[in-house]
């Protein structure tokens, strides 16, 4: 037998070194660790009232109950279309599925900022015509500027995405006139949304709406709109209302932790929004319940406590008020 050569056994145990080496990693590899489930792992699913209903919930996700006043947020199903009143810039947008119109309450940025998020949402979900907005006249020509500069985003979209028209993104806008009260601005036949405008001290123009369908109606107000009353009785209206000492609370964690944007909301609400006994002499003579963002249905003074609601109201995070109490939490 021929003798192996020095180089050969030197490669020959280089070889066998390194199978060996590799079989005992192997052998003491810790198996793969397994990511724990994620406990809200589900996606979100929007909300679907039955095709004759006349629901309204809170669209609100990512706000304290107190300062949700600042900025309500609302989507009322009615006849089978769905519509949202607000667009606060801290809302979560997924899951709330197609939408027949958007109606903004004012032109501040904080709540009405989270419409271009909005806009790409319905948008992303397979929306095929541009999506009608509502606002006042004001704020409208900038939301139209904005608008337009997102032509070329959009269109980066569309070479990702060739299953979306770029030319559908964006909105049709209507506009209210300032300082005008009941104006017709969305109209299916049997669901009718009304509008009425007003100034802020700053200069911003405000809204309220009225929402009526099969002879059914729903005042939607903010703390600045709550003065634009409509005509004759609603079976439901939704203002926003301050809790005080919430709001104290608030401020003094605000205060501590130098949160000024914080303190800054704060400040407005309390300057703003009305209390819950404001609120129901505001709306007497409305007649019908009250809602607002909180965890408590009222009705005003004088009402049977036994009176059926006209209009359902879904839970949500954020439900909108739930029993009879007649005090402000």
């Amino acid at each position: 037998m021929a003798k192996k050569s020095i180089p050969g056994l030197f490669i020959t145990a280089l070889i066998g070194a390194a199978v060996g080496a590799s079989l005992t990693f192997l052998s003491i590899q810790p198996e793969t660790p397994q990511l724990p489930e994620a406990k809200n792992s589900a996606l979100p699913v929007p909300s679907a009232a039955e095709p004759m209903a006349f629901q309204v919930e809170s669209c609100q996700t990512e706000i304290t109950h107190s300062l949700a006043g600042l900025a309500p947020c609302l989507l009322v199903q009615a006849g089978g279309k769905r519509l949202v009143f607000g667009t606060p810039v801290f809302a979560n947008w997924r899951g709330i599925g197609p939408l027949d119109a958007i109606f903004l309450f004012d032109g501040h940025p904080v709540s009405s900022g989270g419409h271009t998020s909005l806009r790409y949402e319905t948008w992303l979900d397979g929306r095929r015509a541009p999506q009608l907005l509502v606002g006042g006249e004001l704020s409208l020509e900038t939301l139209s500027s904005l608008d337009d500069a997102l032509l070329l985003s959009d269109a980066l979209i569309e070479t990702e995405e060739p299953q979306l028209d770029s030319r559908m993104a964006g909105f049709a806008v209507k506009p209210v006139p300032s300082m005008r009260r009941e104006v017709l601005v969305f109209n299916t036949g049997d669901l009718q949304v009304f509008a009425s405008s007003t100034l802020t001290p700053t200069g911003d123009q405000s809204l309220a709406y009225r929402v009526v369908y099969d002879g059914r109606k729903l005042d939607l107000y903010t703390c600045h709109s709550s003065n634009l009353v409509f005509d004759g009785p609603a079976d439901a209206s939704f203002l926003p209302v301050m809790n005080q000492s919430a709001l104290t609370r608030l401020r003094e964690r605000a205060v501590q932790s130098r949160l000024q944007a914080r303190l800054g909301e704060i400040t407005k609400v309390a300057r703003t929004c009305p209390t819950l006994r404001e609120a129901q002499q505001l709306l007497e003579a409305q007649g019908g319940v009250i809602l607002t963002v909180g965890d408590e249905l009222v009705r005003p003074e004088g009402t049977e406590s036994q009176k059926p609601t006209a209009v359902s109201i879904a839970e949500s995070p954020y439900q909108i008020l739930a029993d009879d109490r007649a005090e402000n939490p």
